[in-house]
This record gives structure tokens, C-alpha cells and sequence, in this order.
């Protein structure tokens, strides 16, 4: 077994090889940059074996010889001659595959027949196409490997041990041979092949790999075609626009994209493939080219840059023979251009194996052969295995190689082996089969192959360096790179976007939306209720939708990034900037598609800037969430671990979105702020409500809040529309005695079932400031801004439509800002009170009726329609026409009665002229407190001095509203505050409200020294509450509600001459349940000027009539808090 020549052909080799030297000096080719390529012509006969290839094998096809031209360097140049001359030195001329047609060459015979085969393939080549293209030259690359072995660890439970894989392989391939590795599975086949491409990382493995006698690098990579045993494609890109796309990131940058493209159409060309050009590569679930054209796609995409080394995995599996051979033979042709293969094969016919040039023979990961095909089997038959019937030579080969020696004849050896079993007939075990077969090759043949790999290869030193660099240079720039795969990413999801089962699935999901919020009318409480509920719900269908989706994208895609990352075909930087953006104009059409049908059925705003604004908020949810999703994805590459913790991670983020639960534990708090349902869900409302929620948080939109009304069972027996200051509020009572007995009232006897509306032309920040100054209740409703804004419940959230119906007037702020500049009497309020649909002045004294006329008549000739009240003498505000107190209040009343919820009785009260328009509403009650100005004194004379429903009270504020409920005969009257003998008062019914003002009032007594017979109260109140009854402080501990009253002695007049108050807000019963009934509300106390509040849960059980038992009570620290006791003072 020759590996070269004989002396004189050697010496012929080097100065061939020398020739090269010169050549490669000459050209202007620069192979430092992995360098170009261009495609060859298709030969029509098979060129002459190369020296290395001389010997007459009785297993090789008779081939025919071509006489070549003189080769004249001097007469070429740059390229050509490297081509020359690098086919000079194989003894061949080649082109970019090998397909190439002589210059003005004479075919001859040869003296031996040819084989049928061989007559039906020129016969083919003769009647193709022939595509012409530039010659270039392909860099020579030796490839030899010495005593490879590569090990793996096995790690059990408790230990790890080491598994060998390859033991001592050794072997070469050289320009223009096809070297075949075979043996059975699990024999160490592609293990080798990967080591040899340098996939494999070294740390495993030993043994020296060498390229040109130089040491593997990086920058080799751009001058090997790796082609993996599974064909590693787009399914959903063409034949064309695969090798396209190819071309185009691969080739050099000193190609156009013509050049390029036209390279992929030759290619596509000299490999066959023009019928199924236009025809989708296909996969799993998408029909598309066989398996011998994908296996030819998979090729073209490494032969595109003119590799000089190319490896292939098994590039005949799952095909037919006739494929198979279509396959081999064109391998053997890229061969002949001056190429090395190196393949692997499973089990090839008969004519495959003699189209290999070299041979490796494996089993269990030891050498059993290598050397020429040709030459194989007459080694076999040398040490005694010889096949005893005609038989296709790889399935001797393969026999051998598993053990198998039926047919086969058994060497005298093994036969001395198997007498001694007393066998019979004579059989070899495998593993003694193996065995000698190793040590045949080891003795007979492997000495003298190391030692022609020993041999340096045939080329300059000069040559040899030209096979590194030092530095790594891509073939495109970053932006090119980007925008090549920014295009192919788009052109292969664009058919999963928009497959028909997705856009269905969309569109119907959609529809059902639309169906069930169909036109939700935002004006009633559950109508906002249920748009926010559908708000929440497009946050997360677009968060789950897309992450699943994502999770299943990078693991089918990784394996093509493996592949072009180890050919250093782009950035990574460039892959994953494009693979992220090329997905966007994606991501925008369906989500588009799906809110323009749900927010036109559902009738959410109908505005240009909402639509669009709520359009890219879920493109950005869309965003955030894929971004999860691919992380996941990439991250555990195992689909049911990762959709796995996409479940808990997306229900998690749902959870903490703002819907379900309004106030998370601060130590769990923070993942709110990861969820991007959370972020969604709050641009959703606020965008939908901006305008209506100046003060409010879209995630303050509380359904106990917004639905106050909710807890009315029938229509409120009483409805009061309070103005606040000096109306409710007495600022000249510092003790605020008369607001404390209101407040008690009310809370014991109106709250379960009336309603309670302020009315006041302080905005929303002054009125937060006065409630953190006065022992305030919460009202139902607040009215402020002189009627401009109406709001419900202690988040003060805001009624939208009121808004509205204010925009529907001729009214314009920047109108009214720059007409009332032209008067120096007026200044600015402070921005606080500028809202958006008032603006407020300070007036010079004595002025206000010269401007308020004046300014009217400017306001009105530019075509607003406004109203201007002046107050106080020192006030004036311009608001719409219709806006006012009076505005709002029939707005409310015509709200509550379209609700079936229209007040029996509504009692208006007032102290000022802001106040006139409340009397003015046909069925209200209405009363002046004795401390109202003269301007609404005036007003009553002049315009309601026969109203038989409005009285001038004798008393000042909240005691003037007192004595209207009674003067009007709307309710009970008496505070609690004022009754001599409150506790020991019975109600004919369980009051719960009762029950709570009546604890509190005598705590708050208590703690003043006010109560001489304390304990006579203690004990009855002791009696009222059950055995097992349990009291939560907001600290946290626990003890026994009576042990707790017990505690009441020792506080007796600790607050003595003090400014001691104790007032409870918000009674409601939330739940009542056979005899149970569970009531909320705000407790507070303030002394002197500290305030502190607790919201406290009372659980009683009905005993009997009018009898109430208290079960338990637990607190919790308000927000609305100004100091949490941390010393534990706080009392029950």
C-alpha cells in the first residue's frame, strides 16, 4: 500500500510544489481572508488520478485519461496561476467543484474498458447543461491525524469514570482524494470527524491534528465545509433563497451582490437542483424537496466559498442507491478540483465504495484498516478473512467489523481459538474477532503508515504559514451582516406568524372579546368595571401568547446558529440584534388586527391617540414578553422544563399584575415591578382614562371604590350635599364639637343605607389638606372644583363621563389665560388650583363686578361659553357654562336615577353664593346655615324667599344640618354625642353601626376622666363579647378580646385636659352570613396635634333581638396614617 509515489514522482511533487511557492507570490489573491471562490465548469469526463492516486487496484473503475496542455506560468496571472499550478502539483486540472471542462483537450481511452457505470454517467455529463464560470483556485490543505483518542466522563450517582471513544486513530487525506470513514453504530465515526474539524474541544482530547503540518486555528474555519448528518435547514425558505442568503454572507466582501447571487445560481446549477429551486426546503410539519436535495442544498451551502477541506456526516443516510450514488459522485468530483473530503458512510453500495479513494475502517473506536480502498480487500484476504460467496465490499467490511464472520472465511488463528472451545463447526466470538483484527493492522500496517505521516508535507514553508492568521477578518461588515439577517429571519417566521391557525386563533379570541364587552357603557360603575376587567385581560393574553411561542423558536434555531457560528459566517452580536428586530413589523400585525376588532366592538375610547398609544403599549408587552421568552428558550434547552417554568413565571407575573391583588406584602412586592402584565395593564387604563385621572393611579380603580352604590339594596332614604367650609367644617370651632357629632350620627344611623356628598370649590389637593386638619368622614361623593370634577370614595376616583360632558361646552383654558392677562387686577392662583376645566384669579378689592362683566364680553366675542363666579371679594373663577355645583348635582341625581337608585330625600347645604345653584334644583331640600355670607342671604331674598323647601338655620354648620334633618322630618337627630345615657341605649334591631360609634365613644370618654362609673361599662361590655372572642393589635400580637377590655382601667384619664378625639369612619358590614356579620371601618384618634388611625374588622354574631356578640378584632396600621405606635400604646 503506496501512500505516494515512487522517489522520482516525489521529487516531482516538490517541484511542483515550488512552482506553487512562485505562484502564490505572484498572485494577487490575499488567502489570509479565507478568500473567495467561483464556481467551475461541469466535466464531461473524469480527469486522470492524481500520483498519490497511481496504483492499479482490481477494485478501481477503469477511468478515462485526459491529456493536458503544457502549463506556461508565465503566461498566466493572479488567480489562474494558482490554479495552474496547484493542479499542476496534483497532476490535474480543476476549477471551483471540479466539474470542469479542458482547455482544448484531447480525450483519450484507456486501455482497459469502461464499466457500464461509468459509459451511463459520461453519458448524462455529456447531455447536461454546462455552466461556465471563472476559475479560481483552491488552497491545498494536507490533513493528517496521529494516535487521536478521545475520552468522555460518565458521572454516576456517587462516582464519575472515564469512557473511551477513539483509541489511537491515525490516517491521512490529501487535495483530490475522498476519504471514506466506515464502521457499525457506535463505532467512533463521527466522534473522529469531529475532532478532525475541530468541533470537539481539546481538553478531551489527545493526539495531533494537522492542516499543512500546522496546528488547527481559527482562522481555518473559513476554508472547511462542515456538513452535519442532520440536514441543519430553514424549512420554510426556497432552495434559491437558502444558497442566496449563503452567498451572501459567506462570500467576500469584494463580491457585489450580483456576483453573489449569481454564484448561488450556478451552484444550484452544477448540483442539479434547478427544478426544485423555487420549492420550500420543508421539515416536520412542511412538505418540501426530497432527501437527496436537501442533502445537495446542505452541500451547496458548504462548496459555496470553495472550501479546501470538507467534511461530511453521513451525507447518504436515508437515501436511495441511485441518490446515493448521485451524491458520491459529485463528492468525488469537488475531489478532483483539487479539494479534500472527508466523509463518513453507514453502509454504501458496492458502486459507492469504489469511488472512495482512502479508506477508514472502525470498530469500537480502534483502527482495523486504513489505507486505499482499492486496496482493502486484498489486505483482508492477506491475513486470512476472505468473503466465500460474491459480496458487496462494505458489507464484508462491515461484517468484519461487528464480529460477523458468517460467509466469511475464519484465519487458522482464530480457528486454533475456537478448537480449544470444542466448538463445532469453528466459530469466533466478535470480541475475539475484534481483537485480532487490531492487532493484524498494528502489526502489519500501522508502523509503516505512521511513518509516511512522519513525512513533512510537499509544499514551501511559505505556503504552509499562508494557512494562518493572526488576526480573525470577517467577509461583511456589522451592518451588512445585520441586514442580510434581519431579511432571511423575516422571510422564514413570516410564515409561522401568519399560518392560518395563528391568525384564528387571534381573530376568533377577538371576536369572542368583542361579543361579551359588546359597547360596555363606561358611564356605569359595573360598566367600568367590566372595561377594566377586559383591559387586564388583553395585558395578559398578549404576555402568554407570545412567551410560549418564543420558548419553542431559539431551540430550533440553535443548531443553524451552531453551524454558521463555528464557520465564523457573522457576529453574534449581528445575529442576535437582527433576530430580535427582524421580528418586530411581525409582531405589530396581529395585535393591530386584534384591537381594531376588540376596541371598536367593546367601545373603548374613540380616540386616534388612545387607539394608537394602546396599539403600542401591547407592542411592547409583546417585546418584554418574547424577551422571556427566548431567554427561557435558550436557556434550558429542554422544552418541557422550559415551558414548565414559562408557566410559573407567566402566572406569577399575572398574579402580582395589579387586578387581583391590590396590596401585596412589601416582601413580595417588588415582582410586581418585573411583570410586564403590571406595567401593561397600567398604561392600558391610563391611557383610556388620562384625563380622568389626574390624581389617580390606573392601578387605583378599585371595585369597592368605584361601586359604592353597590351596598345600597334600595334607593338611599336620604342623600345630604354638603359644602364644606364653614358649611360641615366650623373653622372657628377649634374643637370641631359640632363635625364630631355629625360624624357620629351618621355613622351610626345614614351610613348603611344613605349617601353622603361634599360639595366644595377647594380642588382635590386642598381638599386632602383640609381632611389631614379636620376630623372629616369620607363622603360617598366629592364634588370639587366649584362642579367641575366629581369623584367616589377615599381614592377619589374620578367620573369620566361628568369630564365629557364638560368638553361637550365651547370652553378653552389658553382662551381664558390670555384674555385675563389684559387685566392687572387679576394674579394667578397657585397651580394647584388650575384644573382642567377652571381657572382661578386673586381680584383686587371692589373690583370683581368691572371684570366680571368686561371679561365675560371678551370671552364670549372669541366663542366660549363660561361662567364667572366671584366670592369672597377676593375670589374669581371661570369654569364652562356648564360646570357649577348646581350642574353636578343633577348630573348625580340623573345618574342614580337611570341606576334605579334616585334618593327619596336629598338635602342641600350651603354657606356661600357657590351654594345658590344647589337650592335651586326642583325637589331638594335645602338650608343655609346661620353663618352664611350676605351674598347668599341676598340671593334668598331676592330669588327664594317663598321656597318652602330651603330655611335659614339658627345654627352654625354641621348643627345647622342637624337641625334641617330635623326641621324636615328626614331621620333621626340626635348624636350620640349628645345623649346623656348613650350606653345604655338598645336598639330595636342589631345595628352594627351602633354598636361600633357607641365602644368607641365610650373609649374616648374614658380616656378624658369623663366616665365616674367605668366599670360598670367595662363589665357590660365584657358581657357582650363571647368566651373565645380574640383581638389582633396591629403589631401583630394576638390576646383575648376581653383580657383586652380588662386593659381599658389603667388608661381612666390618661388624656385628661387634653385635646383628646376618637372618631370612626367608613362603618360598612362587607359580609352577612346566617347570624354572622363582618363590618369595616377606620378608627381614629388624635391627640393634640398627632393623629393616628387603624383600619379595624369587627366579627359579631346576632344573640337574640337587637343583641350583637363580639367574636373578634383585628387591626391594621392605615396608609392614611400620620404615626404607627411602635411602642404599643395603641388601645382597643
Amino acid at each position: 500500500m503506496e501512500m505516494g509515489t515512487s522517489s522520482s514522482s516525489s521529487g516531482l511533487v516538490k517541484a511542483k510544489s515550488e512552482t506553487l511557492s512562485e505562484a502564490l507570490k505572484s498572485s494577487s489573491l490575499d488567502f489570509s481572508n479565507g478568500g473567495g471562490s467561483s464556481h467551475g465548469r461541469k466535466q464531461h469526463v473524469r480527469a486522470s488520478s492524481s500520483p498519490s492516486q497511481s496504483g492499479i487496484s482490481n477494485y478501481r473503475r477503469n477511468t478515462h485519461i485526459r491529456k493536458a496542455k503544457t502549463l506556461d506560468l508565465g503566461r498566466l496571472t493572479g488567480g489562474e496561476a494558482l490554479s495552474r499550478a496547484s493542479s499542476a502539483s496534483l497532476g490535474l486540472s480543476f476549477s471551483f467543484t471540479g466539474f470542469a471542462v479542458p482547455h482544448e483537450e484531447e480525450i483519450i481511452p484507456s486501455e482497459r474498458s469502461c464499466s457500464n457505470d461509468d459509459n451511463l454517467e459520461d453519458i448524462e455529463a455529456a447531455t447536461s447543461s454546462v455552466v461556465k464560470l471563472p476559475e479560481e483556485p483552491t488552497f491545498p490543505i494536507y490533513l493528517k491525524f496521529i494516535d487521536i483518542t478521545y475520552k468522555v466522563t460518565c458521572k454516576a450517582m456517587t462516582s464519575s469514570s472515564e469512557k473511551s471513544i477513539l483509541n489511537g486513530i491515525s490516517g491521512s487525506a490529501y487535495p483530490g482524494e475522498l476519504l471514506a470513514l466506515m464502521g457499525p453504530s457506535g463505532s467512533g465515526k463521527t466522534t473522529l470527524l469531529n475532532v478532525l474539524g475541530g468541533r470537539f474541544n481539546q481538553q478531551n482530547t489527545s493526539g495531533s491534528v494537522s492542516y499543512n503540518d500546522k496546528p488547527f486555528s481559527k482562522h481555518l474555519k473559513s476554508r472547511i465545509g462542515f456538513v452535519t448528518q442532520d440536514d441543519v435547514l430553514f424549512p420554510h425558505l426556497t432552495v434559491k433563497e437558502t444558497l442566496t442568503y449563503t452567498a451572501l454572507l459567506r462570500l467576500p466582501k469584494t463580491l457585489t451582490k450580483q456576483e453573489k447571487e449569481q454564484r448561488a445560481v450556478s451552484v444550484i446549477q452544477e448540483l442539479g437542483l434547478e427544478r426544485c429551486q423555487d420549492t420550500m426546503i420543508g421539515g416536520s410539519f412542511v412538505r418540501g424537496v426530497s432527501g437527496g436535495e436537501r442533502k445537495r442544498v446542505c452541500i451547496g451551502n458548504e462548496i459555496m466559498t470553495n472550501p479546501s477541506l470538507l467534511f461530511l456526516d453521513e451525507p447518504t443516510s436515508c437515501l436511495d442507491s441511485t441518490t446515493a450514488l448521485k451524491i458520491v459522485q459529485m463528492l468525488q468530483s469537488i475531489a478532483k478540483a483539487g479539494k479534500t473530503i472527508v466523509t463518513t458512510i453507514h453502509q454504501p453500495s458496492s458502486r459507492l465504495f469504489h469511488r472512495f479513494d482512502k479508506l477508514v475502517v472502525l470498530s469500537r473506536g480502534s483502527l482495523l484498516y486504513f489505507g486505499k480502498a482499492s486496496e482493502a480487500m486484498p489486505y483482508f484476504s492477506s491475513i486470512g478473512c476472505s468473503p466465500l460467496l460474491s459480496m458487496n465490499p462494505a458489507e464484508f467490511l462491515l461484517d468484519l467489523a461487528n464480529g460477523n464472520m458468517n460467509d466469511i472465511s475464519i484465519p487458522s488463528a482464530l480457528k486454533e481459538v475456537s478448537s480449544c472451545s470444542k466448538i463445532r463447526p469453528p466459530k469466533s466470538t466478535p470480541t475475539a474477532v475484534y481483537e485480532y483484527l487490531e492487532e493484524a493492522y498494528k502489526t502489519q500496517i500501522e508502523a509503516k503508515e505512521k511513518k509516511k505521516l512522519m513525512e513533512p508535507v510537499p509544499l514551501d514553508e511559505e505556503v504552509k504559514l499562508m494557512i494562518t492568521c493572526p488576526k480573525r477578518e470577517w467577509g461583511l461588515s456589522w451592518w451588512d451582516q445585520y441586514c442580510i439577517l434581519s431579511l432571511r429571519g423575516f422571510k422564514e417566521r413570516k410564515h409561522d406568524y401568519f399560518s392560518w391557525l395563528r391568525v384564528t386563533q387571534v381573530l376568533s379570541t377577538a371576536i369572542i372579546l368583542g361579543l361579551l364587552w359588546w359597547q360596555s357603557d363606561i358611564q356605569h360603575p359595573k360598566g367600568l368595571q367590566d372595561q377594566v376587567g377586559l383591559l387586564f385581560f388583553i395585558a395578559v393574553f398578549w404576555g402568554f401568547f407570545p412567551v410560549f411561542t418564543a420558548i419553542f423558536t431559539f431551540p430550533q434555531e440553535r443548531a443553524m446558529l451552531s453551524k454558521e457560528r463555528e464557520s465564523n459566517i457573522y457576529r453574534l452580536s449581528a445575529y442576535f440584534v437582527a433576530r430580535t428586530t427582524s421580528d418586530l413589523p411581525l409582531d405589530l400585525i396581529l395585535p393591530v388586527l386584534f384591537l381594531v376588532v376588540v376596541y371598536f366592538m367593546a367601545g373603548l375610547r374613540l380616540r386616534a391617540e388612545s387607539f394608537f398609544l394602546s396599539v403600542l403599549t401591547v407592542f411592547l408587552c409583546i417585546v418584554a414578553a418574547q424577551g422571556l421568552g427566548l431567554a427561557i428558550g435558550a436557556s434550558l434547552m429542554d422544552l418541557k422544563k422550559a415551558t414548565t417554568l414559562a408557566s410559573v413565571t407567566v402566572m406569577t407575573f399575572m398574579l402580582a399584575g395589579g387586578y387581583f391583588v391590590k396590596k401585596v406584602p412589601m416582601f413580595i412586592a417588588w415582582i410586581r415591578y418585573m411583570s410586564f402584565n403590571y406595567h401593561t395593564y397600567k398604561l392600558l387604563v391610563k391611557v383610556q382614562y388620562e384625563e380622568i385621572m389626574q390624581d389617580v393611579n390606573g392601578e387605583e380603580i378599585d371595585t369597592e371604590n368605584m361601586l359604592i352604590m353597590e351596598r345600597l339594596k334600595s334607593p338611599p332614604p336620604l342623600m345630604i350635599v354638603s359644602d364644606l367650609d364653614h358649611t360641615m367644617v366650623d373653622h372657628q370651632d377649634h374643637d370641631n364639637l359640632s363635625l364630631l357629632r355629625f360624624n357620629s350620627l351618621w355613622e351610626e344611623a345614614y351610613r348603611r343605607d344613605s349617601l353622603l356628598v361634599f360639595s366644595t370649590a377647594r380642588s382635590p389637593i386642598l381638599y386632602k389638606e383640609l381632611r389631614k386638619e379636620k376630623p372629616l368622614l369620607t363622603p360617598d361623593i366629592i364634588i370639587t372644583s366649584i362642579g367641575t370634577e366629581i369623584a367616589f370614595g377615599n381614592s377619589m376616583v374620578p367620573d369620566h363621563s361628568w369630564v365629557e360632558t364638560l368638553n361637550t361646552h365651547k370652553w378653552n383654558q389658553e382662551i381664558v389665560l390670555e384674555e385675563t392677562r389684559k387685566f392687572p387686577e387679576l394674579t394667578l392662583q397657585p397651580k394647584t388650583e388650575q384644573r382642567l376645566h377652571k381657572v382661578s384669579f386673586y381680584i383686587d378689592e371692589g373690583k370683581g363686578e368691572a371684570v366680571t362683566k368686561e371679561l365675560s364680553h371678551l370671552l364670549e366675542k372669541r366663542g366660549l361659553d363660561v361662567k364667572i363666579i366671584h366670592s369672597w371679594g377676593m375670589n374669581l373663577d371661570v369654569i364652562p357654562r356648564g360646570g357649577g355645583k348646581g350642574e353636578a348635582l343633577e348630573y348625580l341625581l340623573k345618574k342614580l336615577k337611570a341606576e334605579g337608585m334616585s334618593p327619596v330625600n336629598t338635602l342641600a347645604c350651603g354657606d356661600s353664593e357657590h351654594d345658590a345653584e344647589l337650592f335651586s334644583i326642583p325637589d331638594v331640600h335645602g338650608v343655609m346655615v346661620s353663618n352664611s355670607q350676605e351674598e347668599l342671604l341676598k340671593w334668598h331674598t331676592e330669588n327664594a324667599l317663598n321656597n318652602s323647601k330651603l330655611i335659614h338655620s339658627s345654627e352654625r354648620c354641621a348643627d345647622g344640618i342637624l337641625q334641617a334633618i330635623d326641621y324636615f322630618k328626614l331621620g333621626p337627630t340626635l348624636s350620640p354625642r349628645d345623649a346623656s345615657e348613650f350606653l345604655n341605649g338598645k336598639a330595636d334591631i342589631a345595628n352594627p353601626g351602633q354598636e361600633v360609634v357607641r365602644f368607641y365613644l365610650f373609649y374616648e370618654r374614658l380616656r378624658r376622666g369623663e366616665i365616674k362609673k367605668y366599670e360598670t361599662y367595662i363589665a357590660s361590655f365584657k358581657e357582650s363579647c363571647d368566651q373565645d372572642a380574640v383581638f389582633f393589635h396591629p403589631s401583630g400580637e394576638e390576646k383575648s378580646l376581653r383580657e383586652a377590655i380588662d386593659e381599658l382601667r389603667k388608661y381612666n384619664g390618661d388624656r385628661s385636659g387634653k385635646k383628646f378625639w376618637v372618631w370612626v369612619d367608613q362603618v360598612l358590614v362587607i359580609d352577612n352570613i346566617s347570624g354572622k356579620c363582618i363590618v369595616k371601618f377606620d378608627k381614629w384618634e388624635q391627640c393634640e396635634d398627632e393623629r393616628k388611625c387603624c383600619t379595624t374588622t369587627v366579627e359579631f354574631t346576632s344573640k337574640g333581638k337587637g343583641c350583637l356578640v363580639w367574636e373578634q378584632v383585628k387591626q391594621i396600621w392605615s396608609e392614611e396614617s400620620e404615626l404607627n405606635d411602635e411602642n404599643n400604646c395603641w388601645i382597643i
